[in-house]
């Protein structure tokens, strides 16, 4: 559905589901896209393993055992600004795992009554570790945050965007906002 397809999908980190219970769609910015090794996408009735809520399928994203650090960070237009951190280390008894992004935008509509613009930024952490305490055991947690701020400006039609596509749109006095 357009609307709540996100409902009929799973979606696992590493084997961890996202489907929150409430209903809530899952939060995908929270994974570092630094961090990711590969997504598998299963559809239809092999999905079914997965549980309840895989009616639509499943998309399983799995995360890079890192042995080494790295780091980037880029600047663009509109205030663009974007740190992104992985590492981590492996040994035959232990791996431990690190990831984070930053991501701020300072926006490039005109600013609303309350003096701001269309502004976001995203922020997530992520830290695993796994233990091999014998042969056929592995113990696994993994510990995660994630902060969204995202003020969205209000719809304009062809003709407005095309007039001025940093206009906040006519008659509205504040964009919406954000916060997760």
């Amino acid at each position: 559905g357009i609307t709540d397809g996100y409902q009929n999908i799973v979606v696992t980190v590493n084997g961890r589901r996202l489907n929150n219970i409430d209903m809530i769609p899952q939060l995908l910015s929270s994974i570092s896209l630094k961090s990711i090794e590969r997504i598998e996408i299963t559809k239809g009735s092999g999905s079914v393993r997965f549980g309840d809520g895989a009616t639509a399928g499943t998309i399983q994203i799995y995360t890079k055992e890192r042995q080494d650090v790295d780091f980037s960070v880029s600047v663009g237009n509109y205030g663009i600004q974007k740190l992104a951190f992985t590492g981590g280390v492996a040994t035959e008894i232990l791996d431990l795992t690190y990831s984070g992004e930053k991501y701020k935008q300072t926006g490039f509509s005109d600013a609303d009554s309350t003096g701001h613009t269309d502004r976001s930024s995203n922020e997530t952490q992520q830290v695993g570790l796994k233990l091999y305490p014998a042969e056929s055991l592995e113990l696994f947690a993994e510990l995660g945050q994630s902060n969204v701020d995202v003020r969205y400006p209000g719809y304009l039609t062809y003709a407005q965007f095309s007039t001025d596509p940093g206009q906040n749109r006519p008659g509205s006095s504040s964009y919406s906002h954000q916060v997760f």
